[in-house]
Order: structure tokens, then C-alpha cells, then sequence
């Protein structure tokens, strides 16, 4: 049974840890390791039967600062656990509409070495931000949660420091996991060969300058001083970014998974200073012209119609049944408690990308690059100092006096 349940997990993931690549480099994963999913650790036979030499594969969809939350335990009792940030992530062993979770990161030493370490000797765009892939060593069984209804979110504890799959060094090649209709709780998606096709770009301007939360404005405050995610701080990074309207279209069609997604705005500094060659030069690029907004929709749309007909997608993400206002109870109730009425979960999904990595060398999408800070510096300047506008300046003057 064991086996069975060893080899369902590896054939859930699609991946292949002997060929992988690890930060630090001195993690070893042995032979007689054995993957266990957060499906499995919330269960009751999880806290019951031994855990040796197991891990876990998680993806990161979204870093978010924190300060408290207070969750259910499995004994029905309110707890409240003090942590700084929070990881949401899914697992990679798990079904579909089963396999999201939380890592919380509190001020210990599993926050020491998942930050002051493993930060440090990253590569920007494949570290502890969204859609880096972690493995988590001999887990704990799942003993709180956020919610206590069908929606909870698990949350994982963990002992020691997560451990970063190096994909700079070794592509992780997973498959693809839908997306689930039926289920009401928060989950990941992963489409392995997708289609992204832009409806809209535009400018817009993130509250942070680091790469760890990718701009996803999950910012809180201590004291009257706004903090990010990160802990790595770059003053010298622009705060504009490009948010871009997508529709993905999936490579997994069955019965309970939208073929198409219509994503939230996706917004990603890594995406932004690929596309963009290092990105804006400075922050007052939200009033750039249309012409220059228009020459970097038309980059972003010929960078995707080339990866469609190329290699194709990887976009990870995750979704959630959102709630929406009960007509029947709203219309029966005055005006004056309208803002009590009672909320019903909504028919449809919410989907928010995570995460988008072309399947073949970004080499081959270069030739639609732009060089934003060459677009911006191209500005009226120079053509205000230009002969003709000078001699025109002259002669107007010339004619006035």
C-alpha cells in the first residue's frame, strides 16, 4: 500500500529530484526518502503513523507580510500564532483543489536560514518568491488551520529551513495539475503547456523594490512605516512595473477545469526587467506617452506570440471561490442592514497568476526586448533641441518682435 501511495505521489508531481539541483548545496536527498503530501498530513492517520526520512515538494505562489492570524487546531480550540510573513503555497503531491497550504515564518531560526542564507546566493529570478519550488524535510502533521469550514487552509509546520530546488542549475519539469470547480478551498494550478495571449498592459506603480514578494503589494506596516515582504531592498529599482490583462488558455481540458482563465492583473518585476532589459529607469514613467506605451504593448504581445508558437508556457498560479451577496436575503432585508446581508459562495473561480516560465531558452524571445530606459531618455528633449525646432523657435521670435 505504501508503494502504491509512494508512486501515486511522484506521478502527482511529475517530478524528478535525482537530476535536481540544490541550495544549500551541501542537501542531500537520499534513496529511501519517501514524498508525503499535505492531503495526507491532514488526516488522522497522519498522526499516528511514523514520519521518517519523508519530504515535501511545495510551490510558492505568494509571499505576504504578516503580523498574527488566529486559525482552529485539530482539537476544535482557537489558537493564535505570532509570525512575521506567511508562504502560500500548494503541494505538488496533492489533487487538485486539495493541495493548498501555508508556511508561516516567524522570527526563529528557520527564518535566519531561509532568508539570510538562501537569499543571498540566489539567483533573482528563481529564489524564495513566487513560483520557487522548495522542499520541506520530514514535515509535521497538519495541527492548525486558517478557517474551520470547507474552505481551512492548512497550515504547515516546519523544524528546520526550507531547501531551494536550483532551477538556474537543473529545470524542474512538472506536469500539469488543473484547477478543481467543484472545490470551495484556496489551491494551485499549474498548466504546463499554455497559451498567454495579452488583452491590456499598463504602467503601474508597486510598493515595493525588492524581488522576493515580485511586486505583489502585499504590504503591511510597523509602526507608520510601510515593510514588504522582502528583506532584500534595492533603492536604487524603480517602482514602476508593467500589470498585464492575460488569457491563458490551458492544455488540460476535463471535466471541472476552465479551458480558458481570465487571470486577475499579473504584475511581476522579474517579468518586467526581462521584457524591458533592467526595467523602468526611474519612477516618473507613469505619465509615459501613448506612442511609448504602445511600443511596449506591442513588445509584450510579440514576446508571448512567440513563446505560443514556440516552446510554450509554464504558468503556475492559484484560485479561489470568491463570495458574493445573496440577492434573495439582500432584496428581504431594508436598506439600513444591507450591510448585514448574508454572503454565498460565488459560481465562479478567481484565478491569479503566480508565475510565468517560458518552456525553452529565453534566448530565442530576445529579439522582443525593449530597452526601457533608451524609450524614456528618447523623450521631447531631444527633439526640442533639434535644428528645425530651433530654427522655428528663431524665426517665430524673430517675427513677434
Amino acid at each position: 500500500m505504501a508503494d502504491n501511495y509512494n508512486a501515486y505521489v511522484r506521478r502527482q508531481s511529475g517530478a524528478d529530484l535525482t537530476a535536481a539541483a540544490f541550495f544549500p548545496r551541501s542537501f542531500e536527498l537520499p534513496d529511501i526518502s519517501k514524498p508525503v503530501s499535505v492531503e495526507f498530513l491532514d488526516t488522522k492517520d497522519a498522526q499516528e503513523l511514523p514520519l521518517f526520512e519523508t519530504y515535501c515538494l511545495l510551490k510558492v505562489l505568494k509571499v505576504s507580510f504578516a503580523k498574527n492570524a488566529t486559525g482552529s487546531s485539530q482539537s476544535k480550540l482557537t489558537q493564535t500564532s505570532s509570525f512575521d510573513r506567511h508562504f502560500t503555497c500548494m503541494c505538488l503531491h496533492s489533487s487538485p483543489g486539495k493541495n493548498g497550504l501555508m508556511l508561516l515564518v516567524g522570527t526563529g531560526s528557520n527564518e535566519k536560514r531561509m532568508f539570510d542564507c538562501h537569499v543571498d546566493g540566489r539567483d533573482y529570478k528563481n529564489g524564495f518568491g513566487p513560483g520557487a519550488i522548495i522542499v520541506v524535510v520530514n514535515p509535521r502533521p497538519i495541527e492548525m488551520s486558517f478557517g474551520s469550514d470547507s474552505s481551512r487552509i492548512p497550515i504547515l509546520n516546519y523544524d528546520g529551513g526550507l531547501v531551494l530546488v536550483d532551477q538556474c542549475v537543473q529545470r524542474l519539469s512538472l506536469t500539469s495539475v488543473p484547477s478543481d470547480k467543484s472545490s470551495d478551498k484556496m489551491s494551485g494550478f499549474i498548466f504546463a503547456e499554455a497559451k498567454i495571449h495579452l488583452l491590456q498592459s499598463n504602467i503601474c506603480q508597486s510598493k515595493c523594490k525588492g524581488w522576493l514578494c515580485d511586486a505583489a503589494g502585499n504590504v503591511g506596516k510597523i509602526g507608520d512605516k510601510p515593510v514588504c515582504a522582502c528583506y532584500k531592498h534595492f533603492s536604487e529599482k524603480s517602482q514602476c512595473l508593467v500589470s498585464l490583462r492575460l488569457k491563458i488558455e490551458s492544455n488540460v481540458v476535463s471535466d471541472g477545469q476552465d479551458a480558458v482563465i481570465l487571470p486577475e492583473y499579473f504584475t511581476s518585476r522579474s517579468l518586467t526587467e526581462t521584457v524591458l532589459k533592467g526595467g523602468f529607469p526611474h519612477d516618473d514613467c507613469l505619465d509615459l506617452g501613448f506612442t511609448k506605451r504602445s511600443k511596449i504593448n506591442a513588445a509584450y504581445k510579440a514576446f508571448f506570440e512567440t513563446g505560443n508558437a514556440g516552446e510554450k508556457w509554464t504558468v503556475s498560479g492559484w484560485y479561489r471561490r470568491g463570495m458574493k451577496e445573496d440577492a434573495a436575503s439582500a432584496s428581504s432585508e431594508s436598506s439600513t442592514d444591507n450591510k448585514f446581508s448574508k454572503k454565498v459562495a460565488s459560481s465562479e473561480l478567481t484565478y491569479h497568476i503566480s508565475s510565468i516560465r517560458y518552456n525553452g531558452s529565453i534566448t530565442c524571445l530576445e529579439k522582443h526586448f525593449v530597452d526601457a530606459t533608451e524609450l524614456v531618455m528618447s523623450d521631447d528633449k531631444r527633439a526640442r533641441t533639434s535644428p528645425v525646432r530651433v530654427a522655428r523657435s528663431l524665426e517665430n521670435n524673430s517675427q513677434s518682435d
